[in-house]
């Protein structure tokens, strides 16, 4: 039998043949106990597929156990390289999985190992020589500010696209004078991302599962964050086994400005400020920051259709904003949703929550139930035209958001789907729903590669049926008129109904 790892101190051990596993169970108090929750370290183990996972899955109920590395699987270099570069990660060619590689030794050249566990950083190094030995790691305190915030991001998204929810991803960077003096302008919009996203100079080189032959520290901080997390999802299911849980739903969603006739995106930033329930958001281009992108951020509410409302007024607002800062054009400039209008600007809506724990499971459960019948409602594209996910949009994309204090997440995977109120209730409807269920949800079916490529090279005849299957499955769940909500979308993908980008979205709202 395999070593097992066990916490004895108000932990209880639970032994697992073939496997370095960690078990961590919170003892609750016997009231509790039918809700306690436990969560499984498949340590430096593969569990996609294997009999470790099935004997789990057997063994304890469904939603009470948390199994780490559950959709992991055993990579080749070339193959981890293919999938990095499906998620649009900048990767180099002779990125290795799990294996020896050299850092370069030069002044121009920033190494770093992050340290993932499930949806985000939990450390980070500065690497000498070749990053799995013991000691030649230096470690970065913050690790979540320039110039390493873009890189902790590149590390969380790879782990997420490789399936491992304990990771090490090595990066190399060539550092940018030019870099930092775009991060200082934009130092003021903490709302604004696109310096998140990956520069020229970018590339993972290396990722592999954590074991203990990682720095004692670095294992140190992942027993801790375990034993926490293990405390806050066991008092998570029994707060809502008792009374339901106290969350808040949000969104901020982006749209183009376009004025038809001169066939001319018009910015902004020129009607909007950057904060603010109607602003403007970022994008690098060329080097420079710009702001064409207007965006709607509304009040959060205890429910995540109550946004509609919300959202209707605020696109009232913003009409008569544009209008009276241009009183000639302003009834003639469009408001344009979706995904990729005009093949320009990606953009989309996020959704946030507050109150909720951020898990990989609920990630991938989200990527299924949600992702996948919502990217049946985009608009098709040609092969030859550039499309959303090549960048944006991929799956798992998902960010920790503190919520003044609440804690809670943004996922930020969907196109901008608010191009009418009906549609987006029943959308939103569905979002609270799996947030709110998914440990009660089998399916995961987005972690699985088919499934992966399926959807990044819009081969939606794949997962149709499937789509629409797990949306039927959260009626079980759902209140009277969420039921109603989701029978409209299911009606939707059936129909092959799809959103047409180049249509005016204020009239749908305005005139709602």
């Amino acid at each position: 039998m395999a070593k097992t790892t066990t916490f004895r101190t108000n932990w209880l051990p639970w032994e697992l043949n073939r496997s370095s596993s960690i078990n961590i169970k919170r003892l609750n108090s016997l009231e509790d106990r039918a809700h306690q929750m436990e969560i499984h370290w498949l340590i430096g183990t593969a569990g996609n597929y294997t009999d470790i996972s099935k004997q789990l899955d057997a063994a304890h109920p469904q939603g009470r156990t948390l199994v780490l590395n559950r959709y992991a699987r055993p990579w080749q270099s070339g193959t981890m390289v293919r999938r990095m570069r499906q998620f649009a990660l900048p990767t180099s060619y002779d990125a290795v999985w799990n294996e020896s590689y050299r850092t370069k030794d030069s002044q121009y050249v920033r190494t770093v190992t992050f340290w993932v566990y499930q949806c985000e950083v939990i450390a980070a190094a500065h690497c000498h020589s070749m990053p799995q030995v013991i000691g030649m790691h230096r470690p970065i305190a913050k690790w979540s500010d320039p110039p390493y915030r873009r890189l902790a991001r590149m590390a969380e998204r790879a782990a997420y696209a490789l399936g491992w929810d304990t990771c090490s991803v090595t990066i190399q960077s060539t550092s940018d004078a030019n870099v930092i003096s775009i991060q200082n302008d934009t130092s003021s919009n903490p709302r604004s991302y696109a310096l998140d996203e990956p520069q020229e100079g970018d590339s993972i080189v290396r990722a592999a599962p954590v074991t203990r032959r990682d720095p004692e520290w670095v294992w140190r901080t992942y027993e801790e964050r375990i034993h926490q997390d293990a405390l806050l999802l066991g008092e998570e299911r029994s707060n809502e086994h008792r009374q339901g849980l106290d969350l808040s739903f949000g969104l901020d969603a982006e749209f183009i400005l376009y004025h038809a006739e001169r066939r001319k995106i018009i910015p902004a930033s020129r009607f909007f400020d950057l904060a603010g329930e109607i602003g403007c958001d970022a994008v690098r281009v060329n080097g420079k920051v710009m702001y064409p992108i207007m965006e709607l951020r509304p009040q959060p509410g205890d429910y995540a259709a109550a946004l509609v409302p919300t959202i209707r007024k605020l696109m009232r607002a913003a009409s008569i904003s544009v209008n009276n800062v241009d009183r000639e054009n302003g009834s003639m400039i469009a408001c344009l949703a979706g995904s990729k209008p005009l093949n320009r600007f990606p953009i989309g809506a996020h959704l946030h929550v507050a109150g909720k724990m951020c898990t990989t499971e609920l990630i991938r459960a989200l990527d299924t139930y949600l992702a996948l019948p919502c990217s049946l409602l985009e608009q098709r594209r040609e092969r030859s035209e550039h499309r959303r996910r090549a960048g944006y949009g991929t799956l798992g994309d998902v960010r920790q958001h503190p919520h003044n204090g609440a804690g809670g997440f943004e996922y930020r995977t969907l196109w901008n789907f608010l191009v009418d109120p009906s549609l987006s209730a029943e959308l939103l409807s569905a979002f609270e729903i799996i947030v709110r269920h998914y440990w009660k949800l089998p399916g995961r079916e987005a972690a699985r590669d088919p499934i992966i490529a399926a959807y990044n090279e819009d081969s939606r005849h794949v997962y149709k049926e499937l789509a629409i299957n797990r949306l039927t499955e959260l009626k079980m769940f759902a209140e009277d008129k969420q039921q109603l909500l989701l029978s409209q979308l299911i009606q939707r993908l059936r129909e092959e109904w799809t959103w047409k980008e180049h249509t005016d979205v204020r009239i749908a709202w305005i005139h709602a």
